[in-house]
């Protein structure tokens, strides 16, 4: 939900990226095996991955990333994860 009360729903099950007009950014690929890719129109300065309850699995800490990160997944196990990016701005995808 975002500051104007806006719900955004994004299904990362059954697509080979996703790609949001809104805050232009892409995540690829899906499923991923080794590394996954981040790419985005505006600097970030954190990403975090999460199982389903929330818990943090990894993450990259607090630092800058202009456009992009490439994001190693060899330690996770198959199944369904959750990416949160953090701007800037004080926004959260």
């Amino acid at each position: 939900m975002d500051q104007n009360n806006n719900t955004r729903e994004v299904d990362l099950l059954n697509t080979s990226s996703v790609n949001i007009t809104k805050d232009q950014f892409l995540i690829y690929p899906n499923p991923v095996s080794q590394l996954l890719h981040i790419k985005s129109d505006a600097a970030f300065s954190e990403w975090k991955i999460m199982d389903l309850n929330g818990k943090i699995l990894s993450k990259s800490g607090e630092r800058f990333f202009d456009d992009s990160a490439e994001i190693q997944t060899y330690d996770l196990q198959s199944g369904i994860y959750l990416i949160e990016l953090n701007f800037p701005t004080g926004k959260e995808e």
